[in-house]
């Protein structure tokens, strides 16, 4: 090669231009290296090193259209603003991962969402919503999504488009059941619809075989499915606050299951089924009507918190002081006698009862 130095100084060129231009979005672990810029004036000093820009909490109305030039965007917070309208053009954002447009109240131009091809995770939350844009349903690298305190009535039925999702949040709507059919929400880790009216955890639950954690608090279930035994991975399941007075034995084929909360219920009978659950480390069974505990709880040797406050309870199983794991007991608003609280903490020496 007769001029080697030219060919090294080619080499660095097509090398510095490459990374210069980046090859496409970081990485979490190396988004969250970069700066967060908060004002648009620093961020238009260099703007091809603009990973990261917050906004939320001024008084933004109007998509500044500077934004537009920070081609390295990936993370975009305009959330609690007075943001009404996004602009045509968002597609100019092609690194965009994360958008956060929470509080903002009613917003127009959501369609233009679409054209965020990189788009993982998207906040609408608390924007008075009554239906979804179809467009968000092209979105089909998200992977997490809040609807949450909207005014949505029905499930959107384009969300099951969303084949990569894992993280659905709709808390806070006027949901009143389930849509018909969830296929195709394969991937879907984590659901919320706590604070909805839905009645029922229907059978159209165990196509969600992915689940890891279901949050139903606060609706009006009165029976939950058995088909949620299809749930084989499911760890976290809140049914607090809402009308139940059984859960179905198949519950108890939820052998990953870590955590069961069923507080503020109508249980007057301990649910047999939680007595399969080997796996459970938590349970939150406060403020229901039960009047006593059966002896086979005393088998689930995992378990390190038992909530049993504001219940009716006149004793406790003689065995739970040989729980090994046992650490936290609250018994406190029950009807027990001097004597029975007496024994209960000469049995539970070695844990933090709550009477």
């Amino acid at each position: 090669m007769k001029h080697p130095s030219l060919f090294y100084l080619a080499v660095f060129l097509f090398l510095f231009v490459a990374v210069s231009k980046g090859q496409g979005p970081l990485s979490a672990a190396d988004l969250d290296k970069q700066k967060t810029f908060k004002l648009i004036k620093d961020a238009l000093v260099k703007p091809d090193l603009v990973y990261k820009l917050d906004l939320s909490g001024t008084d933004v109305k109007v998509f500044p259209p500077e934004i537009l030039k920070f081609k390295n965007l990936q993370v975009l917070n305009i959330s609690n603003t007075k943001l009404n309208i996004l602009p045509m053009g968002l597609g100019a954002l092609k690194k965009l991962q994360e958008l956060y447009l929470g509080s903002n109240g009613v917003i127009a131009g959501l369609a233009n969402l679409g054209d965020l091809v990189s788009l993982i995770q998207l906040d609408l939350s608390d924007n008075a919503l009554d239906s979804i844009p179809a467009a968000l349903f092209a979105l089909k690298n998200l992977h997490g999504l809040s609807l949450q305190h909207n005014h949505l009535q029905t499930f959107p039925a384009g969300l099951t488009r969303l084949e990569n999702l894992e993280s659905l949040d709709l808390s806070m709507n006027r949901l009143k059941v389930f849509p018909a059919d969830l296929s195709g929400l394969d991937n879907l880790k984590m659901l919320k619809l706590d604070q909805n009216s839905l009645d029922a955890v229907p059978p159209q639950i165990e196509k969600l075989k992915s689940l890891l954690s279901l949050s139903v608090i606060g609706n009006k279930l009165s029976q939950v499915s058995p088909g949620i035994a299809s749930l084989a991975h499911l760890k976290m399941l809140q049914l607090d606050s809402n009308q139940l007075s059984e859960l179905p034995a198949e519950l108890g084929k939820l052998t990953e299951l870590e955590t069961l909360s069923i507080t503020e219920n109508k249980f007057s009978t301990f649910p047999a089924a939680i007595c399969s659950l080997k796996n459970i480390t938590t349970l939150w069974a406060g403020g229901n009507e039960l009047d006593a505990v059966p002896d086979c709880i005393t088998g689930l040797e995992n378990l390190v918190l038992i909530d049993l406050h504001k219940n009716q309870l006149e004793g406790l199983p003689s065995g739970m002081g040989k729980m090994k794991k046992l650490n936290i007991l609250l018994l406190n608003k029950n009807v027990f006698t001097p004597q029975v609280r007496d024994k209960i903490k000469d049995e539970l020496k070695d844990v933090m009862v709550h009477l």
